[in-house]
């Protein structure tokens, strides 16, 4: 477990002895974000001093401090090329309004995806979508591609980020949450509206899209 604090520094905790055993220190503000690594290796915190690190959990010190956004960054995620082992790109969303992919081996920002008009408050990622919340009612979602094996896409990148489409939530006030479990997106805004989304595949839209005709067709 790992718990940011006010002052900047990060701990690290065992929780069956309840004891802190490590306590990271690197920022010099409050800690927004903190995401660990599939392998539960790595730790990435974001701050609001606007500067994301990467650390080293096992060796207890510092891989990479990352600069780029303007305000405080508010989600981290680690991410993979597919049919890759090791995370080795990681996404950020900042106060700034941008989204960020970082490529961890050369600390070079590869992405900066400015679709968002107000400051991004949550992110989460589903297989290649990657879900934001922001300070208006709707929920976008992007779509990450792939460039092939040892190739680049125009802007010499590896990866590009494209806005893929939006959900509209009920309410009008600002997106604060975003939770995924298994096929379904769960939303939650600053006056206490939970909106529920059920993601489908193709299959299952097409099965809907027959039984919503023979329907119509009945009538």
């Amino acid at each position: 477990l790992a718990v940011g604090y006010a002052n900047g520094s990060i701990g690290i905790f065992n929780v069956d002895q309840c004891e802190r055993l490590v306590l990271l220190q690197g920022h010099k503000r409050a800690i927004q974000t903190l995401s660990f690594s599939k392998s539960g290796t790595q730790l990435a915190s974001g701050s609001l001093d606007c500067e994301i690190i990467v650390w080293d959990v096992v060796e207890e010190c510092g891989l990479y401090r990352l600069k780029g956004h303007k305000d405080k960054v508010t989600s981290l995620e680690f991410i993979r090329r597919p049919n890759e082992e090791n995370e080795s790109f990681l996404i950020s969303t900042s106060s700034d309004r941008t989204i960020k992919i970082w490529e961890l081996a050369t600390q070079h920002c590869q992405v900066t995806n400015i679709h968002h008009k107000a400051q991004i408050n949550a992110m989460r990622i589903i297989s290649d979508l990657v879900i934001c919340a922001s300070d208006d009612p709707q929920v976008r979602v992007f779509k990450l591609d792939w460039a092939g094996e040892s190739s680049r896409f125009d802007d010499g990148s590896e990866i590009s980020l494209k806005y893929f489409g939006a959900l509209n939530r009920s309410g009008t006030d600002k997106t604060t949450f975003i939770k995924i479990q298994e096929n379904m997106i769960l939303t939650h805004g600053l006056k206490g509206i939970v909106d529920l989304w059920t993601l489908n595949t193709e299959e299952e839209i097409k099965k809907r899209t027959k039984k919503r005709i023979k329907k119509l067709k009945r009538e």
